[in-house]
């Protein structure tokens, strides 16, 4: 159940609607600790994402507040975690805490912040790529509002795939950067 309600969170988020997606969030992860309890790794892998959608999502209704409380709940089950991992497909754990910060704070126009915590990401300790293409690309806008823009194409570039990765955006992120210069200017 917990894991179809990150899907709902998903969809609510992907139509526009944040602060109910951070409602949902919030209020399925009270209800998986409350009903399951937060005793195994899979349980508490569920429970840290979907408090770290519940995040992003708060933070994009502009709910300051609720994104950082969210966010602190995370860190609390990433740590009795104390390692990443891919639980349950959600790729939770400390590090994925960390990109997910990195998706707030750009969320909420804090440029400095979001590109801070990205720099402290070490990129080979991040097993899912779309988690990393992720952090890369939040990155590149936390750049762009900080009016740092050829770094802003490094990051979008760094987003790629892997030497010898076999992953689909391979044949998408080479075009980012073309794209990244038309909107530049």
């Amino acid at each position: 159940m917990a894991s179809s309600m990150r899907a709902v969170v998903h969809g609510l988020l992907a139509g526009g609607h944040p602060q109910r997606a951070a409602e949902v969030a919030a209020t399925a992860a009270e209800r998986l600790a409350v009903d399951v309890g937060l005793s195994s790794r899979q349980v508490l892998s569920v429970y840290g994402a979907l408090l770290l959608r519940g995040a992003v999502a708060a933070a994009r209704a502009e709910n300051r507040t609720q994104a950082g409380t969210l966010l602190d709940e995370a860190v609390a089950a990433a740590t009795r975690i104390g390692r990443d991992g891919n639980a349950c497909w959600t790729a939770f754990g400390p590090t994925n805490v960390v990109v997910h910060r990195v998706s707030v704070a750009v969320e909420l126009g804090d440029a400095g912040t979001a590109v801070n915590l990205a720099e402290t990401v070490d990129l080979s300790t991040i097993a899912v790529p779309e988690r990393r293409a992720m952090l890369m690309l939040d990155t590149a806008r936390g750049l762009t509002q900080w009016g740092k823009h050829e770094r802003a194409l490094d990051a979008i570039r760094r987003a790629g795939p892997r030497p010898g990765s076999t992953c689909a955006s391979s044949c998408v992120v080479p075009v980012l950067p073309r794209t990244w210069a038309c909107w530049s200017g």
